[in-house]
Order: structure tokens, then sequence, then C-alpha cells
């Protein structure tokens, strides 16, 4: 037989060892876990509702304290790094989650309007944009409509295609407006072929609040440059 003392030891070994296992484990997750947001792409669509600082948004604060906020991440999800902006990586690991991000809050607050009877009255962003009252990563524009980058991409190529006429929503839109929007159809597909999207790409139009539409000024989402999963929304 074993000494007392030995056969103790042996006791508190094989005793620590489950707990052991379980601190491995968690290390081992926490690693894959990372791999996953460096590597994996995934559906994403301003920060989510809880990121009340933009530092927040980057690399290093999504893991940091002092953030001190509910991590979404911790569904684990995003890709790091390969986006223009760090916003819609957050909105969309927050609706992920399953907590309302901040486009949702935005659609739902959002009071739709009237049509302007012209540019001047357009009150959008988009009609600011428009008039150059601000800038916009253009990448596109005829006398009809105007292509952006969206500022908070969900994809690393996201672009907004803009009729300048102003038609609050699709629903909003009448017969005689078939051609212009066909037209911003042709423009996404030129611009999507100018971005190098041979791939594939998707085109979302959103359309009142159940809708996700933030903004009354119609537009189209032209998202692409990664696989995208189904169904959306």
């Amino acid at each position: 037989m074993w000494p007392r003392t030995r056969r103790e030891g042996f006791r508190v070994r094989s005793a620590a060892f489950p707990r052991l296992m379980i601190l491995v484990s968690i290390v081992l997750a926490t690693v894959v876990l990372a791999q996953q947001l460096n590597n994996k792409g995934g559906d994403a669509t301003a920060a989510a509702p809880f990121i009340t600082s933009k530092t927040c948004t980057s690399k290093s604060a999504l893991f940091s304290p002092r953030c001190s906020l509910p991590h979404p991440l911790q569904k684990g999800y995003y890709p790091i790094g390969d986006l223009r902006n760090g916003g819609g990586r957050v909105r969309e690991i927050a609706r992920l989650a399953g907590g309302e991000n901040e486009e949702q809050r935005l659609a739902q607050d959002a009071t739709p309007i009237a049509a302007a009877a012209s540019l001047s009255e357009n009150p959008t962003i988009f009609g600011k944009i428009l008039r150059k009252e601000i800038p916009a990563d253009v990448v596109y524009e005829d006398d009809k409509c105007l292509a952006f980058r969206d500022v908070n991409p969900v994809a690393p190529t996201h672009i907004l295609v803009i009729p300048k006429k102003h038609i609050p929503m699709l629903s909003d839109a009448e017969d005689e407006d078939s051609e212009l929007l066909g037209h911003l159809l042709t423009t996404a597909r030129q611009v999507a072929k100018n971005e190098g999207l041979e791939n594939g790409y998707r085109i979302v139009i959103n359309n009142g609040k159940e809708g996700c539409q933030s903004v009354y000024h119609l537009h189209v989402h032209l998202i692409g440059g990664r696989q995208l999963s189904w169904p959306p929304g």
C-alpha cells in the first residue's frame, strides 16, 4: 500500500481534476469563440441600444469591461476587422442576441412623411445628402439617382441607391414611377458589377415600421461581399 501521505495527496489531486477540466473547457471555449469572431461571417444590419459610447464599437472595446454593457458577443458571431465601420457589427450582434437593435428602435420612432414637393423641402437625411449638405461616399450618380456607401455597413459591401425624387416609401410610389423604380434596380445591378460582387448579393427595400424603415426616403440596399444567411429579419 501507498504511504498515508501519498494516498491523501492522490485524493486531493483526484478531487481537483474535475475542476481543472472545467477550467480547461472554459479556456478552450473562449479560444474557439475568438476564432469564430475573427473568421466567421454573418448577417449584420447604429450601435445597439445599450451601446452608449462610440469606443464600444471597436474591436478592443467590445471585450473591454470599461463599457459595462451586456455582451451580445456571448452568442458568438461576427467577423472582426473586415468592415469599414464597427457600428454595423454591433447592431447585428445585438439582433442575434435577441434584443431590439438600434435600427428597429429608429423604425418604431420614425414618423412617415408626405412626399416633398421639391428637393429643398425634403427633410430627411437623404435629402441633405442629395443637397450636398452632409458628405457621403458616393459611388454612382446620374440625373435620376444617387448611390453611396452606408455609414453602418452590415457586410463588406453595403451601398444605398436612392432616387433624387422624394418618394417616402415603396408603397407611396405611383404607377408613373415604374420607370424610376426599374432604374434603381438596374443601377444597383451596375454598382454590384463595379464592386466585383460576381458571387452574388442581396437587394433589400424596407417599407414602413414593420419593414424596419427608419428613413422615409425610398432607398435600395445593395448588400454583398460575404455569404449571407436566410431567412432575413
